[in-house]
């Protein structure tokens, strides 16, 4: 098994930090409210405030994907540096070029991107939750008005009150729904924070193999237990022009929270042995995404 290379992820704290505060200025927005009750006008005053503290936090989500993205590009980009020394020679470079700087700042924007749907999702949970409010509140009036109860029947009170109580719970939790998934923002931010960073990491890793004319790579071992382990040790072409190694179609992280990574294989620095064993990944599964891998192999069953 190797040591992860990249153990840390930069910024991790200072992203999280960021969601705490950010869900803390939500809160205290809603404290002291009952939204069901209260004008019209009070209502969407809160709601402008939300869409503020949305809007700093999205700044925020910049601020941070362009300070510490490019680190964890620049990073990967240097990662192998003894290895490509050793092949290149002389015609080895150090030089982190404008080229280079330019795919960093690019990477940076797809996960600012990536944030921005956290950010998003938070607004629609405390917008959503006032909205909700009002319209409960409103039905609960013109029904107090007529005399007959909820105008939809008398089970519907009922429903109502579940979907506003499980809505107040998100705001109190933080709770955010992205995709099928629902969770709080601040882990989920975290979770984001280590597995994009990783990305662009392999991203610079990649990008150092192309330009020092690098065609396969291999995947650490890390211990994996999930369907991971079918790719440690396994060699990858990154242009698919190799007769004995299958394409790297998915590069590392395969899934949130992925410990895995790649660097360059020289087979000149290789015995047959690790060959041997690079090459047996199957060339079927190559086009296979994350979750088609996941239902083929089950996790093992780990010894306690």
């Amino acid at each position: 098994m190797t040591l992860d290379p990249i153990p840390n992820t930069p910024g991790r704290q200072a992203i999280v930090d960021i969601y705490a505060e950010a869900l803390a200025d939500l809160k205290a927005i809603l404290i002291g409210v009952d939204f069901t009750t209260v004008a019209k006008t009070r209502a969407t005053q809160k709601i402008r405030e939300i869409e503020k503290h949305i809007t700093a936090l999205k700044r925020d989500n910049a601020i941070w994907a362009e300070r510490y993205i490019p680190k964890a590009y620049k990073n990967g980009f240097h990662q192998d540096r003894e290895l490509l020394k050793k092949y290149l020679g002389n015609e080895y470079t150090a030089t982190f070029s404008r080229l280079q700087r330019d795919a960093a700042m690019l990477t940076a924007q797809g996960v600012m991107a990536d944030f921005n749907i956290i950010a998003d999702a938070l607004e629609q949970t405390y917008v959503g939750f006032i909205k909700f409010s009002q319209f409960t509140g409103n039905k609960q009036r013109i029904a107090a008005s007529i005399g007959k109860g909820i105008i939809e029947g008398q089970s519907r009170p009922q429903v109502s009150k579940n979907i506003l109580d499980n809505l107040r719970n998100n705001t109190v939790d933080g709770m955010i729904t992205v995709g099928k998934v629902t969770m709080n923002a601040k882990a989920y931010s975290d979770l984001l924070a280590r597995t994009l960073s990783r990305a662009a990491h392999t991203e610079g890793t990649v990008n150092r193999c192309k330009q020092d004319g690098v065609d396969l790579v291999i995947i650490t071992d890390t211990g994996a237990v999930d369907f991971c382990r079918m790719y440690e040790n396994q060699i990858f072409s990154i242009s698919g022009n190799s007769k004995r190694f299958p394409k790297l179609t998915y590069r590392p992280p395969y899934h949130p929270n992925c410990t895995h990574n790649l660097s360059p294989f020289i087979s000149e620095f290789a015995d047959e042995g690790e060959v041997e064993i690079g090459s047996q990944f199957d060339k079927a599964d190559s086009d296979l995404s994350s979750k088609e891998m996941a239902r083929k192999y089950k996790p093992l069953k780990q010894v306690a």
